[in-house]
């Protein structure tokens, strides 16, 4: 998940920016090159991995070309916990830090803000923090959280099996699988020209 990857080609690389604080990253902005589109799209993801205004990752690539694919020009990267790690099970020591509530609350006002009047996409996948009580109880607080707080429209992706990922969800044939409501498919597992399709 974590793996650095460079960033598709039409990414304008020397416009992208970030909020970073620390081991935290409230959002990444990627703006498109040579676009004649104005439309911004908000995806909101797990946690932040790698990818920063230099690098990017397996996630953060194909949510560009998802948002390129479906008209954007530009994509702002959000997420459940602002928290950086490659592993998912560390949220669970951001969880247990003093100021856990306060930075919570600081990146919900950053994505109900962000997310105001732009497209939103829904990409954070299942509960992979562990399998206790625990963790669940802090996944779903976070999603709730962020479920009661946009109203803007939103969507999710389809999970696929289509030959060739790359998939937009016409083919008859096709054995797409809805999801969980709950826990729209993780951005990693998208196809590049995955559809958005209203949640």
């Amino acid at each position: 998940m974590g793996r650095n990857v460079s960033y598709p080609q039409f990414v304008d690389v020397n416009s992208i920016q970030s909020k970073d604080m620390g081991n935290y990253r409230y959002w990444l902005r990627v703006p498109f090159k040579d676009t004649l589109s104005t439309k911004m799209l908000c995806v909101i993801l797990k946690n932040p991995s790698v990818a920063t205004k230099i690098i990017c990752d397996n996630t953060v690539s194909k949510v560009c070309n998802v948002a390129k694919n479906n008209g954007y020009s530009e994509v702002i990267i959000l997420n459940l916990f602002p928290y950086r790690s490659t592993q998912a099970k560390v949220i669970l020591n951001f969880y247990n830090k003093p100021d856990f509530k306060n930075i919570m609350n600081h990146n919900l006002c950053i994505v109900q803000k962000l997310c105001k009047e732009n497209d939103v996409v829904f990409g954070w996948g299942t509960n992979t923090i562990s399998s206790s009580k625990q963790s669940k109880a802090i996944y779903d607080k976070a999603i709730k959280n962020v479920l009661l707080s946009i109203k803007s429209k939103t969507y999710y992706v389809r999970s696929c099996s289509c030959e060739g990922k790359s998939c937009s969800c016409e083919n008859k044939s096709c054995n797409c699988q809805l999801p969980n409501v709950r826990y729209p498919l993780h951005g990693l597992r998208w196809c590049n020209k995955s559809s958005l399709i209203p949640y």
